[in-house]
């Protein structure tokens, strides 16, 4: 195995899309399930709509609040930017 420097990336900036990270993962499981339940022919519809009901949890719960939270945090800082541009 090959060691890779860091060096290269010294100073260098990135962003990190996790909102759209956990929306992706919920969604590839939220797909998985929905467009295989066909294979299942019927066996254990209970327990999948028990799954059903976890993975809206999820959603309601975890990912949504938190998508609304990150845009309230970027609605602020756009208007502190926008205060801070006023006394530049």
């Amino acid at each position: 195995m090959t060691k890779i420097s860091s060096e290269k990336f010294k100073g260098m900036r990135c962003e990190i899309q996790i909102q759209t990270i956990l929306n992706h993962a919920w969604s590839e499981t939220q797909h998985d399930m929905v467009y295989h339940a066909a294979d299942n022919q019927g066996f254990g519809t209970a327990a999948k709509q028990v799954l059903d009901k976890r993975l809206k949890k999820i959603m309601d719960e975890y990912l949504r609040p938190a998508g609304y939270e990150l845009q309230k945090v970027q609605y602020d800082y756009e208007r502190l930017m926008q205060g801070k541009a006023l006394f530049d």
